[in-house]
């Protein structure tokens, strides 16, 4: 499958001009928007039809965390979009829930920050990874 999927990028940057980094970001995107949004590795993993492990190597390689092990009960990225600074963020999160011990805000926001960086590489068609 892996070899197939490497042709599939070729053809596609040969015809578009989209970089092969930017289609494979493209393609585990809505693995990673999942995980910013506070769904577990596990629940990801049902949606998508895929192992956990490869839900957890996606996540590691691209925003450099293996994922949640429960659901959240908040979206860290909702509450990072509508926040001017961490401490609005840590706000934001506190009025409505709690940080697992295992995390806190700064990491959290942190985790959101990538995203939101790779979310903008893929607008600017940017590569560097």
């Amino acid at each position: 499958m892996e070899n197939v999927w490497e042709e599939v990028k070729k053809i596609i940057n040969k015809n578009t001009d989209i970089s092969v980094e930017i289609l494979e970001l493209l393609s585990v995107n809505e693995i990673l928007s999942q995980c910013v949004s506070g769904l577990s590795v596990s629940h990801i993993a049902r949606y998508i039809d895929q192992d956990e492990k490869y839900v957890r190597e996606v996540t590691l390689e691209f925003i450099g965390f293996e994922g949640w092990n429960e659901d959240l009960d908040f979206s860290p990225i909702v509450c990072y979009n509508r926040s001017n600074s961490i401490e609005e963020f840590k706000e934001d999160i506190k009025s409505f829930s709690y940080v697992p011990k295992t995390y806190g805000f700064i990491f959290i926001y942190d985790l959101c920050k990538r995203y939101k960086k790779l979310e903008e590489r893929i607008k600017n068609g940017d590569t560097r990874f």
